[in-house]
């Protein structure tokens, strides 16, 4: 069965958490510090904002509208699409649900209709960002404004998306974010909520911890007082250590995550649009960190289509029930006047994306729906394959390039998983030949060749290598990229060796078709390089027009399997025997 949910788990976060577990301090403590401050650089939070990690969602709502002064006896408008988290914690208030319909091509709040619902008890709207699509916030915040109420957006789709270029929690008032289970970024349970200052963040502080004045500095380093005061009511809602280590695994990877989900909800729109019976995303989710991918079904189909797909074998699910349907909460005020919402409840359908997934899988999906309606199925051919995508490939199968300008060359993709033996040979000639050049020097057996290109490059999907090869010649060396990242659109000249001298400005013709295929293909952009000073590849870098940015000091380290040149990093070091590693760029 092809799930709705599949949490990214690599062997970085199963270390992350095995490195938690290692620790022994499995309460609240210095990961959660890190993954505060880290969290709060990638939202790009101003100085008068702050983050407070907490352990779902559900508990960042309801601190933040006690934060807002929501109590016993008020009301908070909401979208009555909606998750229960948010109707259970303004109820955790005493505060009752007021619920406002949605705009329909983005399932957002329907800003016009919140000026209606504002009554004498009213202290707060709540904003959704849904899919991770940004809504109307601006409308929300001008209505807020006029009447003095607070604005806490629901951000817990959202990790990452931009709203007119900032970050969704960088500004505004209250904002709430999720990273439990099956979110794009995953603690397996977490959440945070960011104020808009530091006063309201220091009282909630305590209100996570139970109502306690511990210092947070004093939990941070994996300590506790024993003694300490409660002036207040408080929750049992911290963030523990494990769950803070998984979620900055997690956060490293999220520019790729996004990226990914991006591409994959782009797909699913290219391969489902004009189907009569069926809507798609109005949306390029050009600025949004996509949850999930959700269609509606017209005609009173969801239920038919949904067992369709399961006998294809693929699951399905509905987020969500709209609020105004559950017993609890049918007779808050609005329940009985959100038209949109009624009939988008009865139509939305849930389809399978996680942050990694083959392009068959998707093309499984939709051609299972396509068949529901009798349409016609659609292959990969003339979809755009994501960069990443298209690496895998080249590096799972033979792949080749031509190389410009000479008609009798090409490049040939290094199979890391199951490597040639003739490549696993000249890799290790070459490397020993060069061992120079490089910042480790040891002998390159054919053994070592070989665990390094199954294990280590293998599994990096930012990284591939290349023979520059004349059909039934022998290879004149390798080129490779390393070090891509996705979201920046940059890469590394990771590998560029010449093994042989007898076909002139092979090199040069070489890294221009590499360079020039990752830019039309991979989508990259600018490109460095980090070659030492002593090494005459660092004229042919210049010539081509990489550009130096600096230069860092090595000095020599003896190991036990290797010579290594290290950065320097005590002044003195610099003297005689010393080696500098110079960083280049080339920017298109």
């Amino acid at each position: 069965m092809i799930p709705v949910f599949k949490p990214a788990i690599g062997s970085d976060t199963v270390k992350a958490a095995v490195d938690a577990l290692d620790l022994g301090w499995l309460g609240m403590g210095s990961y959660v510090r890190e993954f505060e401050a880290a969290l709060s650089s990638y939202f790009e939070l101003p100085a008068d904002r702050r983050l407070i990690a907490v352990n779902t969602c559900t508990s960042a709502l309801h601190l933040a509208l006690e934060c807002a002064g929501v109590g016993p006896g008020d009301e908070v408008i909401t979208p009555a699409l909606n998750n229960i988290g948010d109707f259970q914690a303004i109820g955790m208030c005493g505060a009752t649900p007021v619920f406002v319909d949605i705009q329909e091509r983005d399932f957002g709040i329907d800003v016009e209709q919140i000026e209606g619902l504002i009554g004498p008890r009213t202290k707060a709207v709540i904003a959704l960002h849904y899919m991770g699509v940004p809504c109307d916030i601006e409308g929300v915040f001008r209505v807020a404004q006029r009447h003095g109420l607070r604005v806490i957006e629901d951000a817990a789709h959202a990790t990452g998306t931009r709203w007119q270029g900032k970050r969704v929690g960088g500004y505004g008032d209250l904002t709430c974010f999720s990273f439990d289970a099956i979110k794009t970024l995953t603690c397996i349970d977490g959440g945070a909520v960011v104020t808009p200052s530091v006063e309201e963040a220091e009282r909630l502080y305590p209100a996570r911890l139970l109502g306690m004045t511990q210092p947070n500095e004093r939990l941070y380093s994996n300590s506790r007082a024993y003694t300490y005061d409660v002036v207040a009511q408080g929750y049992r809602y911290h963030l523990a250590n494990l769950h803070a280590a998984i979620g900055l695994s997690q956060l490293r990877r999220l520019p790729e995550f996004i990226a990914n989900r991006r591409r994959y909800c782009l797909m699913y729109n290219s391969m489902l649009a004009e189907i009569d019976g069926l809507v798609i995303p109005q949306t390029d989710f050009a600025d949004a960190s996509v949850f999930h991918y959700v269609i509606r079904v017209l005609g009173g189909r969801r239920e038919e289509l949904a067992e369709h797909l399961k006998e294809h074998g693929i699951d399905t699910g509905i987020h969500w029930m709209p609020g105004n349907r559950f017993t609890r909460f049918r007779s808050c005020r609005g329940a009985d006047k959100l038209p949109v919402t009624d009939r988008v409840g009865d139509e939305i359908l849930t389809l399978p994306l996680w942050s990694y997934m083959e392009d068959e899988i998707l093309l499984t999906v939709a051609n299972a729906i396509r068949s529901f309606w009798n349409q016609p199925t659609v292959a990969l051919t003339g979809l755009p394959l994501c960069g990443r995508e298209l690496l895998k490939r080249a590096k799972a199968r033979r792949y080749t390039l031509p190389v410009e300008g000479a008609s009798d060359l090409r490049l040939r993709s290094v199979t890391p998983a199951e490597p040639e033996e003739r490549d696993i040979q000249r890799l290790s000639d070459w490397r020993n030949r060069h061992a120079r050049s490089f910042l480790t020097e040891f002998d390159a057996t054919p053994e070592r060749t070989r665990r390094w290109l199954t294990r280590s490059i293998a599994t990096d999907e930012s990284r591939v290598l290349f023979m520059i090869e004349e059909p039934g010649s022998e290879p004149l060396g390798y080129i490779g990229l390393g070090a891509i990242d996705w979201t920046a659109h940059t890469a590394e000249a990771d590998s560029v060796v010449r093994g042989n001298e007898s076909h002139p400005g092979a090199m040069v013709a070489a890294m221009r078709s590499m360079l020039n295929w990752a830019r039309g293909e991979l989508g990259l952009k600018s490109f460095s390089v980090r070659v030492l000073h002593d090494n005459p590849a660092l004229t042919f870098y210049e010539k081509f027009g990489f550009r130096e940015k600096r230069r860092e000091p090595l000095h020599r380290v003896m190991r036990s399997d290797c010579v290594a040149w290290e950065s320097v990093q005590n002044s003195a070091l610099i003297g005689n025997g010393v080696r500098w590693l110079v960083h280049l760029e080339l920017t298109t």
